[in-house]
């Protein structure tokens, strides 16, 4: 290692990493988080054939651009949209769910949200009663 570490940052975190023994792996990039604004949506009693229309917001907690690679549901009642397919940091975007009810009694319904973070996918719950 040659160099001035005061006016060298990454010359500086070398030289430290050596005197303190620490390793950090430098060349790893932040990585992108996302956070929900719900991860539970009541969506309370619903009436057969009546589809019903519910948003929930995804937001960019991390350094880096939040890439929304893909939205998949567990049924083929529910469908979802994302507003953008990139979110910026600090900034969000909304999830469009739409739910149509077919069976009666109590459901469970799961938006799988694909992005580009460590703990994808994200998910968030929908939830409800529909009348017999």
């Amino acid at each position: 290692m040659i160099g001035n570490p005061v006016l060298n940052p990454t010359l500086k975190e070398l030289y430290l990493q050596v005197i303190t023994g620490k390793k950090e792996d430098m060349d790893k990039p932040d990585p992108t988080r996302a956070s929900v604004s719900e991860s539970l949506l009541e969506l309370g009693t619903l009436k057969p054939g009546i589809p019903v229309k519910r948003s929930a917001g995804i937001s960019n907690i991390g350094r880096n651009a939040l890439l929304i690679k893909d939205v998949i549901t567990s049924c083929d009642c529910v469908r979802a949209t994302p507003s953008s397919e990139a979110v910026n940091p600090g900034e969000s975007a909304e999830i469009q769910i739409e739910f149509t009810p077919e069976e009666p009694g109590e459901f469970f319904k799961d938006v799988y949200i694909y992005c580009n973070t460590e703990d994808s996918p994200v998910c968030v719950q929908i939830h409800g009663n529909v009348e017999k």
